[in-house]
């Protein structure tokens, strides 16, 4: 409600008489705020007696003047306080807040799928005792915590306290671990620290030992193999362990899966899988996961990579050859020698034509059934140019398969060539 010039003599009185500024200037306004009123009030009930005994216009005059000058004290703190008191004490406060610190660290090393610790300390290295103090953990949707929020009670002046969460990681690698927020008060005052991470730490596995082995050379066409072999050197069971595969493009596979079983303390359990590349030059194989369960927990040892490997792939040329000159509207014919110079059979060797459209090609696709090793096959196309002059003839495509797998080499070029 807005009182208009009475609003500053209001929130003066109330200022005043509730301590908001705090401290021993507050404390003393504070009683000189009671002083005030008792003032107020002796001079008021004697004025109001003398109405009738001693009616002196003076005598009576002079309560409100003596009530204002007793308020001008209280006044001059209020626009004081306003304007730069309560700043001061805002802007020092904030001081101690920024001073309060805690520092951390995570037990060495991390353990997948048990209980480690947080260990935390928490610093106040200012005059103020610090009050009502809660962390609250905020951990990854990979880290179990059972308990994420701490009372920590209180903290005398330049002193420290520590304490420490409980926490189960349930995912192998280098992972963020979240992030905490820190809440507590001073001089009565809540505060909240900003949120500060904890940063990214190694969780390990070394209780479960991993190998893994990928047969060489990798041919196209052919089967190969990648081994992975793990061993339980942990005293606990690992339950519903199993194996996950993730191939890329380029490799075909008849399952990513493993068998599920329980690795008792000591064992092992070796897993093969079987792959065809279906590419050729270099090719990452992909990666793998690892599923089990400890203590009662649901752990994974993820994206382990297999790496980049080689494939290798026939060595097959083509030899074009172009009749010596084209002729409008007659058919010439291209021949088209294919040597297999590598140790495979290659089968379906294919020619696609993407003739451009002044070109007309009765029969666009043509085969060999298959050639030996270190053999030659031959093969034509019949075209016939549309129109004279200079004309680009475009683009052979070629694939041969070997074991029944198709392998697409790159397009074959076939220039431009004058047309008579």
């Amino acid at each position: 409600m807005d009182l208009g010039p009475l609003n500053g003599f209001l929130k003066a009185l109330v200022y005043s008489l509730q301590n908001q500024a705090g401290g021993r200037t507050g404390l003393i306004f504070q009683f000189y705020m009671f002083f005030w009123m008792v003032m107020t009030s002796f001079f008021a009930v004697t004025r109001i007696l003398a109405v009738t005994e001693r009616p002196d216009p003076i005598y009576l005059a002079s309560a409100p003047v003596y009530v204002a000058l007793l308020y001008i004290p209280i006044h001059v703190f209020w626009l004081y306080e306003k304007n730069v008191g309560i700043e001061r004490r805002r802007v020092k406060e904030m001081e101690l807040v920024d001073a309060v610190n805690v520092e951390y660290t995570f037990s060495k090393p991390v353990h997948l799928g048990f209980p480690n610790a947080l260990y935390l300390r928490m610093n106040n290295p200012t005059e103020r005792p610090v009050e009502n103090i809660w962390m609250r953990a905020v951990l990854p949707a990979t880290v179990r915590c059972d308990k994420p929020v701490l009372n920590l009670g209180s903290l005398e002046p330049m002193s420290s306290l520590t304490n420490s969460f409980t926490f189960t990681p349930l995912q192998a690698g280098n992972l963020s671990m979240g992030y905490y927020d820190l809440y507590f008060e001073i001089n009565g005052h809540e505060h909240q620290k900003p949120p500060a991470f904890f940063g990214n730490t190694d969780i390990t596995h070394s209780y479960l030992g991993m190998e893994f082995d990928v047969h060489q050379p990798l041919v196209f066409g052919h089967v190969s193999t990648i081994s992975i072999r793990l061993k339980n050197n942990s005293n606990r069971n690992l339950n519903n362990l199993h194996i996950k595969c993730t191939f890329p493009t380029g490799i075909n596979y008849d399952t990513a899966f493993s068998d599920t079983r329980t690795m008792t303390p000591g064992s092992s359990f070796d897993v093969t899988y079987e792959i065809t590349p279906t590419t050729g030059d270099s090719i990452d194989l992909g990666t793998f996961d690892i599923m089990f369960n400890v203590e009662g927990n649901d752990c994974r040892i993820g994206d382990v990579s297999l790496g980049e490997y080689y494939i290798q792939t026939p060595e097959v040329d083509v030899r074009v050859n172009m009749p010596a000159t084209l002729y409008r509207e007659a058919g010439s014919t291209i021949g088209l020698h294919v040597d297999n110079k590598s140790d495979e059979v290659i089968e379906n060797i294919c020619f696609n034509s993407c003739f451009t459209s002044f070109i007309e090609c009765p029969k666009p696709n043509v085969c060999i059934h298959g050639i030996q090793p270190h053999s030659s096959g031959y093969v034509s196309l019949v075209i016939k140019p549309l129109n004279s002059g200079n004309i680009d003839l475009g683009n052979l495509n070629f694939s041969f398969e070997v074991n029944g797998v198709v392998f697409q080499k790159e397009p074959i070029y076939l220039g431009t060539h004058k047309v008579s």
